[in-house]
């Protein structure tokens, strides 16, 4: 029998193809050729939000040959090869072309860093090499700016910087023009700043108002939020967080909005929104700012409660919603809850709504809290610092037994305010887990401020008369 061998080389050669194409898409392998590296460790590490984790590790082979390889195919986004035991490090786009050879040199990564096989980290690396060099002109052009002194060549100067600002914005509008799904398109366009109008036809006491809220309104109109490699990237999660904390009012109602219009963008079953969900709950469980944990509040309830984090398990589950309905009993400008106490001196039952005052400072304490027995004392200080008799004070030991009273007598405390003892039920309504533990409420009973320290008390007092002013 005859065979047709072209024929059936034909075959194996494109079975060979399917299988070599298989195994590309099965896992991924990365040649790392290094010139003067000083280890011959080298790690493969990814960002993922605000941290850093080692994925894999390589060991130098002959040829300063650092070889990566797995079964399974990377997560999408920026990586970077790290150095010990100084830790340097240079980046890495991993996308869906996960076999590939890089040649570089230790010592100038940047300019010698030659990619083959794979197209984005050629761009990107291109990219960051006229980046470095145009660092290196601008360097050279400020000093000889500081150093001139004739107008026309200061110009010259200054126009000659600008133009370099031109060239890497070119560079950046071609990689975003000709290479829109590439890593290194999703890296730069969320580097770039809104292109804010000039407002001309504003008034100017409006335009600086104008420009702040074209700014936030097209704050992410750049960056690709249901890109899941965006998560693995050096700059995600700071640049959301700033836009909470630097772009938005911190008043609680306007943080929520600006959450909910942030998570509108998202699919609710991405790993960003996971990620995001989970962080924000983290920060505003224990805000910088006080009365913020509304919007832990608001997170909990209308996220967590409402089955928009399915992850989390029912215990976990439990704990936040709980501590959710402990932190709205007392939330900014709500009505004080309900107390009932026992003023351990005139011995008669009180009820805190009915305690005459401007402001009252309710202080939740026990006689066998350490901090308790340092801060307590200060209290006739802090009364006299703020020296006004519509300003009562309310202390609330919580050990409810003798030690109190006799505390408050060892250390001379009788005349600042009413000292009690709890009637009713105080530890849920005011979330007392912890002392001591400070509110002040105001003339129409609603809670004006909270989660304070003693040597804050006075200073609130002052910014809330000031405020009702």
């Amino acid at each position: 029998m005859k065979i047709n061998t072209m024929k059936y080389t034909l075959a194996a050669l494109f079975i060979l193809a399917l299988q070599s194409i298989g195994v590309a898409q099965d896992g991924y392998h990365i040649d790392v050729h290094m010139e003067n590296a000083s280890s011959d460790t080298l790690y493969l590490a990814y960002f993922y939000g605000d941290a850093q984790y080692i994925k894999d590790t390589a060991f130098r082979e002959g040829d300063n040959l650092y070889s990566f390889q797995g079964d399974e195919l990377l997560p999408q986004g920026v990586y970077m090869f790290v150095l010990p035991p100084q830790n340097s490090f240079f980046q890495v786009m991993i996308n869906d072309d996960q076999t590939f050879t890089m040649k570089t040199d230790a010592q100038n990564v940047t300019g010698s860093t030659v990619i083959e096989g794979n197209e984005d980290n050629a761009v990107f690396y291109d990219y960051l090499s006229l980046i470095d060099q145009a660092r290196k002109e601008k360097a050279a052009l400020d000093a000889e700016l500081e150093q001139a002194t004739d107008e026309v060549a200061k110009k010259e100067l200054e126009n000659k910087i600008v133009a370099l600002d031109k060239k890497v914005l070119r560079k950046q509008d071609d990689i975003l023009q000709n290479h829109p799904k590439s890593l290194s398109a999703l890296v730069i366009g969320a580097s770039r700043e809104p292109n804010i109008p000039d407002f001309s036809d504003v008034p100017q006491e409006k335009r600086q108002e104008n420009v702040f809220q074209y700014y936030r309104k097209h704050y992410f109109d750049q960056v690709d939020l249901n890109r899941e490699a965006i998560l693995r990237t050096p700059f995600i999660h700071q640049k959301v967080m700033d836009y909470f904390d630097k772009y938005t009012s911190q008043a609680p109602d306007s943080l929520n909005q600006a959450i909910d219009a942030f998570f509108n963008q998202l699919d609710e079953n991405s790993t960003i929104y996971r990620y995001f969900l989970v962080k924000l709950l983290n920060k505003y469980a224990n805000p910088a700012i006080v009365g913020q944990d509304a919007v832990y509040v608001h997170l909990a309830q209308q996220y967590y409660g409402k089955g928009k984090a399915p992850w989390v398990d029912e215990e976990t589950l439990l704990k936040i919603l709980d501590n959710a309905e402990r932190f709205k009993y007392t939330l900014i400008g709500n009505e004080a809850p309900p107390l009932k106490m026992y003023d351990i001196y005139a011995e008669k039952e009180l009820d805190l709504k009915t305690i005459p005052g401007d402001y009252k400072v309710l202080i939740f304490w026990s006689s066998t809290c350490s901090h308790c027995k340092k801060v307590m004392p200060t209290l006739p200080a802090i009364e006299e610092t703020i020296n006004d008799d519509a300003v009562q004070f309310i202390s609330v030991c919580t050990k409810a037994d003798d030690s109190c009273g006799e505390y408050i007598n060892e250390n001379d405390l009788q005349s600042t305010g009413i000292h009690a003892l709890p009637v009713s039920s105080y530890g849920r309504l005011y979330d007392v887990r912890t002392t001591p533990k400070i509110f002040i409420i105001d003339s129409e009973n609603k809670i004006a401020s909270k989660g304070i320290g003693f040597d804050q008390i006075a200073q609130v007092i002052d910014m809330l008369k000031k405020e009702q002013q």
